[in-house]
């Protein structure tokens, strides 16, 4: 889907004020601005996320990503919610970590309760 146009705006010739819209939905998860300051166009206001459906990323070692390549989805829990949340699997990292010979797998989770946030903990069984 298309982020709409930017909105016409009159040139600067003072301080002004306006109240911007954001072109997509979701819940804001960080403020970079204050309220008063003065912002060039370019500044980042708010983060948006959309978490109706997250990302859950499970480090893997070398030696079991044939099987986390192959499996059709995994099972997801944290200590705060066991679930389990059933995850489809999205893709693996094209890099392997040096030191740990991990890679990273990447679930897709269904999260329309909104339980799952960005940055919890989970484990991951393939």
């Amino acid at each position: 889907e298309r982020a709409p146009a930017p909105p016409d705006l009159p040139p600067p010739t003072a301080l002004q004020q306006y109240s911007i819209t954001a072109p997509v939905g979701g819940q804001i998860s960080a403020v970079d601005a204050a309220e008063g300051e003065v912002v060039e166009p370019s500044k980042s206001l708010v983060t948006l996320v959309d978490l109706r459906r997250v990302w859950v990323e499970a480090r893997v070692p070398e030696r079991d990503l044939a099987a986390a390549r192959g499996a059709p989805n995994a099972r997801i829990s944290t200590v705060t919610y066991p679930g389990p949340f059933s995850g489809r699997f999205v893709s693996v990292s094209p890099t392997l970590d040096p030191e740990t010979r991990t890679a990273a797998v990447f679930f897709e989770v269904n999260n329309t309760g909104g339980r799952l946030l960005e940055g919890m903990s989970a484990e991951v069984k393939i």
